[in-house]
């Protein structure tokens, strides 16, 4: 009978051990055999919160999570108030810009930075530079120092979103996570409706102010129960015995500039090109310059660092890193277009407000939400995810057919199916990239890193598909407002969408018709970045996420290879049991 046990070496700190308790060989004449090992010292949640705790320390994180969603989305209605209280509407794309430049900038130096000392505290550090960037705009007298408050806001929400999502993969069960993401996923989906919603309300209301301050005690009440509920636990040191002080020093500071450098430049080139300036203005030219140099430095001083490098040039060699970044990349950036260009559609072709056009997008919200907590509930049960990406591929591309299609006439009932279409897929798709490239590493201290780089691909996604998106109107516009309605200014209409209503009723309908046959063309960005993912065998690896599952086959077994972390869960082939422990090391 060949050996019961097959027991993977522990590793440093608190690490993992897989137990793999296996039935005979198939032609042997016994009968099936359950492992009944005496471990009562093995306990399979060992390390992971559970009950109280594990609500407690959730409710923080994803209160958090949604402080930093609402703050991307709440200005979209206050904007125009700030602005001209300060009397610079000529700086309004620096308010939301340079928080989505500083945010999407340190996402990998926090993962990094996580790889170095507890995520505890940089969680906790990342909540209190947010509190404090949204302080600084609160109380801010001019725009230059709103500016500045929103870029240190964007640090801060930049170790918080990389934050949570690491803490939620150190401490929450690898079967429980899509629950977790979900979660995480919600609050997005909820922030893109209600953020406009409140930031118009208390701009019309109360004042644009506590559009910052509403973070202050929210985000002082999570701090209060992360730091009495949330375990610092360590993270491995590869025997590096020096300080922590001295590995933050030594971590990639240049890579965190050159990081700054591409984001930068690439937002703005995106956002100014063939919008407010042509194409080919020597600025945006610059700046599309800039963004290719610092993407070449970058790259070559990622491989220059080696290990030490704020992008693991290891994790790229790995198939479901890749393949989760490229999907992540072109799922939002679907998702985020049709997120400020639907409220256009709602705005110019249907005459509704701002605030009614945030509730317009309550289909996709819905559906979204709902789908994502489902979902994570049947991953659970069943271990698989990447049925759900591929599903969610499918809605997404389909979903930007659809919403090709829409006219000035198109009624509320197709407005709301076809948004229910966008939602399901983007419920499908990004929660469960999280959940797949955190099932992939080799070990658990490799998670911050690998969530971090998903998120940041994510966001680049984002700003992607707003430069193009803007764009592909803006030129659409101008080229249908020639054929629709040639007598109307074409630069004022690009500057206000309110401005239809301030020409005669006679000559609002071949300008919303110009619009309606603009839009359409930024909803069918969709269609290829769906498409995409539509089989994500390809690219993503099909792992599991259960405690208790079919044992690899057995070449895999009789290999000498090492079941380490989580990857000792995954590939699944053959029919025997198999139980799986988590063990400490300690």
């Amino acid at each position: 009978m060949s050996s019961l046990l097959d027991t993977a070496p522990p590793n440093d700190n608190f690490n993992d051990a897989i137990v793999l308790a296996r039935s005979p060989e198939p032609d042997k004449d016994n009968d099936l055999i359950e492992s009944k090992l005496e471990v009562p010292e093995v306990d399979p949640n060992l390390g992971y919160l559970r009950g109280a705790k594990l609500y407690i320390v959730s409710g923080c994180l994803l209160v958090t999570f949604l402080l930093v969603a609402l703050d991307q989305t709440i200005l979209a209605t206050a904007v125009p108030r700030i602005t001209s209280d300060f009397h610079a509407l000529d700086e309004v794309t620096w308010i939301a810009s340079v928080y989505f430049i500083t945010q999407a900038s340190f996402m990998l130096v926090f993962g990094q930075l996580t790889s170095v000392i507890a995520g505890k505290w940089v969680f906790l550090g990342s909540l209190f530079v947010f509190e404090v960037g949204s302080l600084l705009c609160g109380v801010s007298t001019n725009v230059y120092f709103m500016i500045a408050g929103r870029a240190v806001a964007g640090i801060g929400a930049a170790g918080i979103t990389v934050g949570s999502l690491a803490v939620g993969g150190t401490l929450v069960r690898l079967e429980d996570r899509p629950v977790f993401m979900a979660g995480a996923g919600g609050c997005m989906a909820l922030a893109n409706i209600i953020g406009p919603i409140l930031g118009g309300a208390l701009a019309d209301h109360v004042s644009w102010r506590w559009c910052f301050y509403i973070n202050l005690p929210c985000g002082a009440v999570s701090a209060a129960g992360a730091l009495i509920v949330l375990p610092t636990i360590k993270p491995p040191s590869d025997g590096d015995v020096r300080p922590a002080w001295h590995r933050i020093v030594r971590m990639d500071w240049v890579g965190a500039l050159l990081c700054i450098g591409v984001v930068s430049s690439l937002l703005l080139g995106l956002q100014w090109g063939g919008t407010s300036k042509p194409w080919d203005d020597p600025t945006v030219i610059g700046l599309l310059v800039t963004f290719g140099v610092s993407t070449v430095l970058l790259v070559g001083w990622q491989h220059y660092l080696g290990n030490r490098a704020m992008i693991p040039l290891k994790a790229l060699m790995r198939r479901t890193q890749v393949g989760c970044c490229i999907v992540a990349f072109l799922a939002y950036l679907q998702l985020l277009t049709l997120t400020y260009y639907l409220p256009l559609n709602f705005q110019s072709v249907k005459g509704h407000s701002a605030t009614q056009s945030g509730i317009d997008l309550l289909p996709i919200v819905l559906s979204n939400v709902t789908i994502t907590l489902v979902g994570s509930i049947i991953v659970k049960k069943t271990g698989y995810f990447l049925y759900w990406i591929f599903l969610g591929g499918i809605f997404r591309a389909v979903a930007g057919g659809l919403l090709f299609t829409l006219t000035k006439e198109s009624g509320t009932a197709k407005l709301i199916g076809y948004q229910i279409f966008v939602g399901l897929g983007g419920g499908m798709t990004l929660t469960n990239l999280l959940v797949a490239v955190q099932a992939d590493v080799e070990h658990e201290k490799y998670v911050p890193q690998a969530t971090a780089l998903v998120t940041f691909t994510q966001y680049i996604g984002g700003i992607t598909g707003l430069g193009i998106g803007g764009s592909v109107f803006a030129s659409k516009l101008r080229h249908n407002l020639a054929i629709y309605a040639p007598d109307t200014p074409a630069e004022l209409l690009l500057q206000s969408v309110y401005a239809i209503r301030t020409f005669p009723e006679n000559a609002q309908g071949p300008i919303i018709e110009a619009y309606t046959q603009s839009l359409k063309w930024t909803y069918l960005l969709g269609v290829p970045a769906g498409k995409s993912s539509i089989d994500p065998r390809l690219t993503i690896d099909s792992h599991a996420v259960v405690c208790s599952m079919p044992i690899p086959s057995r070449n895999l077994l009789d290999s000498k290879s090492k079941y380490q972390g989580t990857k000792a869960l995954m590939n699944a082939a053959s029919p025997a049991p198999v139980r799986v422990f988590r063990v400490s090391s300690r």
